[in-house]
């Protein structure tokens, strides 16, 4: 029998939103960077009453990250709202733009805080 690769309870858009909320909720409390590993620590313990699971077993956020977006690094990297420095083993991370909605991102302006964006201009792809 095949198994489904990514078998969460959970869509990647409502993940993403929920991800956001609680890592600007983390950066905002901490007004100042914050390593990763301890940006991961806070982020399974505020979610840990969210039911989050896979292929039926209840699994941590840290987790659900690294399946679906690779690891939090890369997840973080692709938004212009987070800064992530590395500094010899030591990662970063820092909350850029204080304008962005405390309450919820709505999840169809997800998209236009990605740092790039592809615009197909008469045949020719233009990044912006």
């Amino acid at each position: 029998m095949v198994q489904q690769p990514h078998r969460w309870n959970i869509s990647q858009k409502n993940g993403e939103v929920y991800l956001h909320k609680y890592i600007i909720e983390i950066l905002r409390d901490n007004k100042q960077t914050l390593q990763l590993s301890d940006l991961i620590v806070q982020l399974n313990q505020r979610t840990k009453h969210i039911k989050l699971q896979h292929h039926g077993k209840r699994k941590p956020f840290s987790v659900y990250v690294r399946c679906m977006f690779g690891s939090m690094y890369n997840f973080l990297d692709n938004y212009i709202f987070y800064k992530v420095s590395k500094q010899g083993t030591d990662i970063r991370v820092e909350l850029l733009d204080s304008t962005i909605p405390q309450d919820k991102i709505p999840k169809h302006r997800l998209d236009e805080y990605k740092e790039w964006v592809v615009v197909n201009e008469e045949d020719e792809f233009m990044f912006v």
